[in-house]
């Protein structure tokens, strides 16, 4: 536990350090007409060919970052599917937008991308994966989401998309959200897609020590851990390519109904995964690196943001003033106290100065079945300052690795007369008690998951 306890956070100074300026005045003409946001679920940026990966999973996904602009360093708001796609619709984190866990209702009260963009003319539309997303889905005119098991694959949450495309007016604008669960689902039902099963077993095969070599040192993952399920890259890297064909499908399928350089990609995920690193598979219960650090490609077909490559860190909550700022939405972020800036100057000049100083995460909140499971009880939330990353555990050992020299997150610094840590800590528990102080809804902190989701939830294994 920190040395600033969360039980005086009431006596703090209701200060809001590091809090991001107002969005740029949109231009006189927008830079695009539309956009298409794909979110794929539980991608991790290092299992993506560019973003450093040598395995052949993502070849259309990495065309587009070739000819569009990749960012780095992107850092998700939570480890966990709904709270993370708030934080991208709002620009806000979990602890204002109220979105805790999967299941919570995005109260439509709260300024969202969607409804921002449906006031400003656009016809909005959603196709989700799993039904319990359809409680982020506030403003979307067009919400199309899947109750029960198994999820809606790829394949078919594109072809739904397409033919909503394929049926609207092609003189109005438009806002596409479309969200892909299968590599969330690697090791679940519906099974793994054969094709690109065989084919990552042969390229495991074919690369042998390498690939073995390259996931030990390269991603950090124990070789015990790999041995012990020898074939859960190959299930994760065959979804992967599962998703980056439908994602070229979908592509290509909206292209054909609007001009390609008036239509804005932006593609992310919501988390990462775990897969072996520190000695854990999943995603909601940590905020390491592998669940927070994801992909971002923003895609444009024009020629300004065209190959190019965002070294600084920026963050999820930073989408809605960019995406607001390319479509010439008019958007008072200071009015709003949004939490992102927008990013376009750094698509413009990547290495320009943003101002972007501090990245801000939170894990879920613990619950019945988590603490059967041996989770550490009590809030976990990272806040991440230039190679810094300090993790404030309220009922554990807090933890500050340097993510330069140590970027798989092995050597705690936490104790060692840093004043990084006093820095980091005292930033998060002021972060932390003005949104605290200045809730966005009326609703209690750990709001109540809808009834509509239980049972979906229930069959997924995030409720007993």
């Amino acid at each position: 536990m920190t040395w600033l306890s969360l039980a005086s956070i009431g006596g703090l100074l209701l200060l809001v350090l590091g809090s991001s300026a107002g969005c740029r005045q949109p231009e006189a003409e927008p830079r695009f007409e539309n956009l298409v946001l794909v979110t794929i679920d539980t991608l991790r940026a290092d299992h993506l060919g560019s973003y450093g990966y040598p395995r052949p999973v993502s070849p259309f996904l990495d065309s587009l970052a070739a000819n569009g602009v990749r960012f780095e360093r992107t850092i998700a708001s939570s480890s966990h599917t709904a709270p993370s796609h708030a934080s991208i619709f709002t620009s806000q984190y979990p602890a204002r937008h109220r979105v805790v866990r999967n299941g919570v209702r995005l109260e439509p009260t709260v300024p969202n991308m969607a409804g921002l963009l449906g006031t400003a003319g656009f016809d909005t539309a959603a196709f989700v994966a799993m039904g319990f997303l359809e409680g982020v889905t506030a403003g979307f005119d067009t919400v199309e989401a899947r109750r029960g098991l198994p999820y809606k694959p790829a394949e078919v949450v594109v072809d739904t998309a397409l033919g909503w495309i394929s049926v609207r007016p092609v003189d109005g604008r438009f806002f596409l959200w479309v969200h892909l669960y299968d590599v969330h689902n690697s090791d679940g039902d519906p099974a793994v897609p054969e094709k690109e099963l065989q084919s990552m077993q042969a390229d495991a095969a074919e690369r042998g020590d390498e690939l073995i070599e390259l996931l030990t040192e390269g991603h950090g993952i124990p070789a015990t851990t790999l041995a012990a399920d020898p074939d859960r890259h190959n299930r994760y890297d065959a979804q992967i390519a599962f998703v980056d064909e439908n994602v070229q499908r979908l592509f290509e399928g909206v292209e054909s109904q609007a001009a390609e350089e008036r239509t804005l990609w932006v593609i992310t995920s919501d988390h990462g995964e775990g897969l072996g690193n520190h000695d854990y598979p999943g995603h909601s219960q940590y905020i390491y690196e592998e669940q927070l650090r994801v992909p971002l490609i923003v895609y444009g077909g024009q020629d300004w943001i065209s190959g190019r490559v965002v070294d600084p860190m920026v963050r999820h909550v930073d989408l809605l003033p960019t995406v607001a700022e390319l479509l010439a939405v008019p958007l008072d972020s200071a009015a709003m106290s949004l939490e992102g800036r927008s990013l376009v100057r750094l698509m413009e000049s990547p290495r320009a100065e943003a101002g972007i100083d501090f990245a801000l995460s939170q894990r879920r909140p613990i619950d019945r079945r988590r603490r059967r499971e041996g989770w550490e009880e009590g809030k976990v939330m990272s806040v991440q300052h230039r190679n810094y990353k300090y993790i404030f555990h309220s009922a554990g050992q807090d933890e500050l690795y340097d993510l330069e020299s140590d970027p798989f997150e092995t050597t705690n610094l936490v104790g060692q007369g840093l004043q990084v840590e006093k820095e980091l800590a005292a930033w998060l528990i002021r972060k932390y008690a003005s949104m605290r102080a200045t809730p966005l809804v009326g609703t209690p902190e750990e709001p109540r998951i809808g009834p509509e989701f239980i049972e979906e939830l229930k069959a997924l294994g995030y409720l007993n």
